[in-house]
């Protein structure tokens, strides 16, 4: 196992561990904010895939990314949405994760949601990147929040 991957598990992990429960909606996923559009032109875009019930595999995809990029998925356990370089932080930085784009500026995760984790447990994930023809040098995708069913 890489020393990446492990560390994903490792913080993987964590994050089952570290689960609240909330009340609130039965929806699996939402856009929360928007992103900071990158020198390109283009906006990340983070969009999630599954069920989010006990259990089940998802997955989290970005598309839009700088190819070839070192950027930051930030998972947070509430939403805190306050300005940040120049766009909006939309998850508290609970869990901070490097992430590399691939050379089509993509970029997934699958990760499991465990048995046991209550219905409406919410999540909010968010990525930044670093973007030094920018000012200030940061871009960032839209904000997503799950809810867990």
């Amino acid at each position: 196992m890489s020393p990446f991957r492990r560390s994903l598990t490792i913080a993987a992990v964590a994050l089952v561990f570290l689960l609240t429960a909330a009340d609130g909606a039965t929806a699996q996923w939402t856009n929360w904010s928007p992103g900071t559009p990158c020198s390109s032109g283009f906006t990340i875009r983070l969009d999630g895939i599954g069920t989010m019930s006990s259990p089940s595999t998802n997955t989290l995809v970005a598309t839009d990314g700088p190819p070839g990029t070192t950027c930051f998925l930030v998972i947070g356990f509430t939403s805190l949405r306050t300005p940040f370089f120049g766009g909006i932080l939309g998850p508290s930085p609970d869990i901070v994760l490097p992430v590399v784009f691939d050379a089509s500026g993509g970029w997934t995760l699958p990760f499991g949601w465990p048995a046991g984790v209550p219905a409406g447990t919410m999540l909010w994930y968010q990525i930044w990147c670093p973007d030094s023809a920018l000012t200030p040098p940061w871009c960032s995708s839209n904000t997503l929040k799950s809810t867990s069913s």
